[in-house]
């Protein structure tokens, strides 16, 4: 029969976690910024400050799963990578940051830079070129709908470019532009 946690234990899991993935983050990048970040409520930013890429912010949320996929006991990881991604992706909103990714607790072992780094593959694009893609790009130009935010000037420059294709499609196939 699968052992529980507590809450407790498993918000201590956790807050341990958080705290070795931040020492490994900033150990190994040479930052002293890279810490746990305070808890913000309902803007959450993620659970480590402090990274960047590019000059940007990077969001990391971080879990401790506590089983992998079993075949032997035919029991569910309880992973939820939509989720968690989704999570690390408003988070990301939360902080204007450039990318999301979930960091998850290997069990067996308690090495972090042997954890798992999840994200999407337009977040790997963002954070190889510094510039959100795709979906994040999206979410991004939704989000500075309302006229007071300034908008990026890079997604001013990708609105008109998607504006100016949607018009020579519209010039060559002969249709409306939307």
């Amino acid at each position: 029969m699968a052992r529980t946690r507590s809450r407790a234990t498993a918000k201590k899991v956790g807050s341990t976690t958080e705290r070795q993935v931040a020492d490994y983050l900033a150990a190994a990048l040479d930052d002293d910024r890279i810490d746990r970040r305070v808890k913000t409520g309902g803007k959450d930013k993620g659970d480590i400050a402090g990274v960047r890429a590019h000059g940007e912010r990077v969001v990391i949320e971080v879990k401790a799963v506590r089983h992998e996929d079993c075949t032997k006991c035919r029991r569910q990881s309880g992973l939820a990578l939509p989720e968690w991604t989704n999570e690390a992706h408003t988070e990301a909103g939360n902080d204007d940051a450039l990318v999301g990714a979930v960091i998850l607790k290997r069990t067996g072992t308690q090495d972090p830079g042997r954890y798992w780094a999840v994200m999407t593959v337009d977040d790997l694009l963002a954070f190889i070129t510094g510039q959100r893609h795709g979906h994040r790009l999206a979410d991004a130009i939704t989000t500075a709908a309302d006229p007071a935010d300034p908008v990026d000037p890079r997604l001013e420059q990708v609105m008109r470019a998607a504006t100016t294709t949607a018009q020579h499609i519209a010039t060559i196939t002969g249709e409306a532009a939307p």
